[in-house]
């Protein structure tokens, strides 16, 4: 393994890290944030709390589904930061459509359908730690992804909940689903599938390399 190779393999495995971390925390402002506007909905629109649990209440069932679906299709297209991109940008969508809406029907579809785009997120994540770090120090890393469940859900609360405050629910859904998209373009353009899919040495390789020391100083230059 060349050093120029061990160097590409760090900064591409830290970067798709730090996609893995800040993106799924996205994910969680776009999977909590009605919870933190349907006070405001519910006394702008006139809503009952059955009305506000009714456009809840099939949403974990179609994030179950989707955590399925997505596995499948990461392994299919063989791509996981596509899933992992894709369903974050549709997030947001969704979370902007929401706002859009005045009606049940229309909010309890809508989020539904977020739902079905939820599940995008973690299980491609475990396929990119699978693939980018070794098994002797995965959990590490795999801790340190789990972070980013708390920083979402610091997050979302003083987002969504500062927008409906001061400038109406709406904006509250608005804000997280314009961040979720954009973020969604950036992991798409810079996060990785794997190493193997830049020509660079596997996860174990690299870390069979580093501790043995036997990188070759030629290609430093």
């Amino acid at each position: 393994i060349t050093r120029v190779d061990a160097d590409r393999f760090v900064w591409h495995r830290n970067l798709t890290f730090l996609g893995m971390v800040l993106g799924y925390a996205v994910y969680y402002f776009t999977r909590l944030s009605f919870t933190y506007v349907g006070l405001a909905m519910r006394s702008d629109l006139g809503l009952s709390m059955v009305q506000l649990g009714a456009i809840s209440s099939f949403f974990p069932l179609a994030y179950m589904n989707s955590k399925f679906l997505s596995g499948v299709l990461s392994d299919l297209l063989g791509s996981p930061v596509l899933i992992f991109s894709v369903g974050l940008v549709f997030t947001g969508l969704l979370n902007v459509a929401f706002a859009l809406g005045n009606s049940v029907t229309w909010f309890t579809v809508i989020w539904l359908l977020n739902g079905l785009f939820q599940g995008c997120g973690a299980t491609p994540c475990n396929k990119m730690l699978m693939n980018w770090f070794p098994s002797q120090s995965r959990g590490k890393w795999w801790s340190g992804w789990n972070a980013s469940h708390n920083v979402g859900g610091f997050g979302i609360p003083l987002l969504a909940g500062g927008m409906a405050a001061f400038y109406g629910w709406r904006w509250g859904m608005i804000a997280p689903g314009v961040i979720a998209v954009c973020m969604g373009l950036l992991t798409l353009c810079f996060m990785r599938d794997s190493p193997e899919k830049l020509g660079l040495p596997s996860a174990e390789e690299h870390a069979a390399a580093s501790r043995m020391g036997v990188m070759t100083p030629a290609a430093a230059a």
